[in-house]
């Protein structure tokens, strides 16, 4: 059995994490950006044909300066967005008691008198950060496992991929960044 506390930290990770990994919040950075992008170069195109040449240079001035820093600004604002959205919906969550352990090919999840039963063929893939684990269930669960018990969880990790009968995938993203 292993007994954790997830934090703020570890939510805002998972969230993170699935925004990297989500096409939709990909293509939305690529779809802003060019908007941006389209936008100024309009703005100075009709500045140029109306004569205003310093203008122009400072409407493109300002182009460079926002396609420089536009990838800062995604990631302070889905930072910013997760960090109200944990505290709206994970405030109850969040420095309570978890107990998690294998039994009889089951993973059992016990917190606040609430206990849930996983099948461990119902693991779809297991995410290795440099923080945390998380583990995605087919049925669109996801359970996030905090390495502060690094050994302990570690062994944990190992037991769930030892009993799976079927194929998991692993990722190993120790190297991953937000």
């Amino acid at each position: 059995m292993v007994t954790f506390f997830l934090q703020e930290g570890d939510y805002l990770r998972f969230f993170l994490y699935q925004a990297t990994e989500s096409k939709k919040v990909q293509n939305r950075k690529i779809r802003n950006l060019i908007l941006v992008f389209v936008t100024i170069v309009f703005l100075s195109v009709v500045l140029y044909l109306n004569r205003q040449s310093t203008l122009v240079k400072f409407i493109l001035a300002v182009c460079v300066f926002i396609l420089i820093f536009y990838p800062f600004y995604f990631k302070w604002r889905y930072k910013s967005f997760y960090k109200t959205y944990i505290k709206q919906n994970f405030q109850d969550k969040i420095g309570i008691k978890t107990s998690i352990w294998l039994q009889e090919h089951n993973l059992i999840i016990e917190s606040n008198e609430i206990k849930q039963v996983f099948s461990l063929d119902e693991i779809k893939e297991i995410v290795e950060i440099k923080e945390n684990y998380f583990l995605y269930i087919e049925s669109g669960d996801y359970i996030i496992l905090p390495r502060s018990e690094k050994n302990v969880i570690e062994d944990l990790i190992k037991g769930i991929i030892a009993e799976i009968k079927s194929e998991i995938v692993f990722s190993d993203r120790k190297s991953w960044q937000w």
